[in-house]
Order: structure tokens, then C-alpha cells, then sequence
């Protein structure tokens, strides 16, 4: 469950995001990214340096999964 009152309680411990793209998965750490509420719905964006090989995967993904661990 999210607690929208504190949003950045989801990243009291690791965050990961995993995609995939032409069979190919990838998962990374979220070092950088914001939360907030668009026009009544919940969003997030992670940032992927350009450097990082699995940009090239996220780059060709139409939707990818956060993980949040406790």
C-alpha cells in the first residue's frame, strides 16, 4: 500500500526498476528519480545515465516494474 501522505517512505530501502526489451532484462538500482501526483494520478521518473548499458533496453520498453524492498 502507498501512503500518498509520505511518498518518500517507499525509499527507506532499495528501489529497483526492471525491464525488458527484445528478450533482453534489465534491472538497476534507482539512484535518482521523483515521485509526485499529475493530474490525480501517482507517477514516477527514473533517470538512466547515458553511459549505463541498460539505458538502451529502457529506451525500447513501453512499460517497466519499481520494486520497492523492505
Amino acid at each position: 500500500i502507498i501512503d500518498y501522505k509520505d511518498p518518500f517512505s517507499l525509499f527507506k530501502d532499495a528501489a529497483l526498476a526492471v525491464g525488458e526489451a527484445k528478450n533482453k532484462i534489465a534491472s538497476i538500482t534507482i539512484g535518482w528519480g521523483q515521485l509526485g501526483i499529475l493530474w490525480r494520478k501517482p507517477y514516477i521518473t527514473i533517470y538512466i545515465h547515458k553511459t549505463r548499458y541498460s539505458k538502451v533496453i529502457f529506451d525500447n520498453v513501453d512499460t517497466f516494474s519499481i520494486c520497492f524492498f523492505s
